[in-house]
């Protein structure tokens, strides 16, 4: 299992993709939400090679990687930080002042264990894409800061159970495991 972070057009994705060949499952985990996120993902569709088999959504992931990790040679999950976002939502709903983000943040972190747990009894290699959030400013407001915390922590959990870790900077990899 690899984990791939970096910041935002920092080259994860490209440096990600670079290392699979062979029967791939991309497994995208973005939702359009409004135009310029479908554009974002139209963009992302048509860079990926045609041969890739994809899977959109977000919810019971380890379920996908489970049934379908022996048919593949890679696996590809992007993105962890996207991911979150939307469980964070799915969990606590859209009403900022009203998430309790400590329950939220047990069922995210139960997914991505999951998720984990899936990949490790899996043939295929799991390649995780992440943001690195966390070396900015804090964030003003509760939302933006709990959501760093918990990216922060699901990022610690993967990169401490994955036998690679890259940190991508300017397009430039710096193995950190």
């Amino acid at each position: 299992m690899i984990l791939v972070t970096g910041g935002a057009r920092s080259g994860k994705s490209r440096f990600a993709e670079s290392h699979v060949n062979g029967k791939v499952l991309y497994i995208a985990t973005a939702v359009a939400t409004d135009a310029e996120m479908r554009e974002r993902i139209e963009i992302h569709k048509a860079s990926r090679p045609k041969n890739w088999d994809t899977y959109e959504g977000f919810l019971d992931l380890s379920e996908i990687i489970s049934s379908n990790g022996n048919n593949y040679d890679f696996i590809l999950l992007e993105c962890i930080t996207t991911l979150i976002t939307n469980l964070l939502f799915h969990f606590g709903g859209f009403d900022a002042e009203k998430i309790n983000y400590t329950k939220v943040e047990a069922q995210i972190i139960a997914q991505i264990d999951e998720i984990l747990k899936q990949s490790k009894s899996t043939k295929a290699e799991v390649l995780f894409i992440t943001n690195e959030i966390g070396l900015g400013i804090v964030p003003a407001d509760a939302l933006s800061r709990n959501f760093r915390d918990i990216q922060g922590r699901a990022n610690q959990k993967i990169a401490s159970i994955c036998d690679e870790v890259y940190m991508i900077m300017s397009g430039l990899p710096l193995r950190l495991k």
